[in-house]
């Protein structure tokens, strides 16, 4: 990609910023509804007064997850093509590579139940791989 290509300034889709907004304030909403219905899926459980509002409230989980991880996946999607472009193959690739590593690296942290011991050394293996890949 050229200077005068860079320097073009880029058409934001505002609706597409629009709708990612909307999603994630969903994604909050539901995981702050999942502490007060009736479905068992957190781990922090806050039982409501009324026998009514859980049942509300697992209808509105229930319709949210019908939809609102593929409309994030189909985002991903749309601007992947353009990120590639934009980065680079080798680019894209260590940075997917370095978010994957991330991500593993908190799930191994939760699962592990935060023991010291056994995160120090993973990190230091993910840090040292992540290290790699940027050279």
């Amino acid at each position: 990609m050229t200077e005068r290509e860079r320097a073009k300034p880029r058409n934001r889709l505002f609706y597409l910023d629009n709708l990612r907004i909307y999603l994630i304030i969903l994604v909050i909403l539901h995981h702050a509804a999942l502490a007060y219905g009736y479905i068992e899926a957190w781990p922090v459980r806050d039982p409501a007064i009324d026998a009514t509002s859980p049942i509300f409230l697992d209808i509105f989980n229930l319709i949210n997850q019908t939809y609102f991880m593929s409309a994030f996946f189909l985002l991903a999607g749309y601007f992947t093509p353009r990120s590639l472009e934009r980065k680079g193959f080798k680019r894209f690739i260590a940075i997917l590579i370095q978010v994957g590593l991330l991500v593993s690296a908190s799930i191994k942290m939760i699962y592990n139940g935060w023991e010291l011991t056994k995160i120090k050394f993973f990190f230091w293996k993910i840090f040292r791989v992540i290290q790699i890949v940027q050279l």
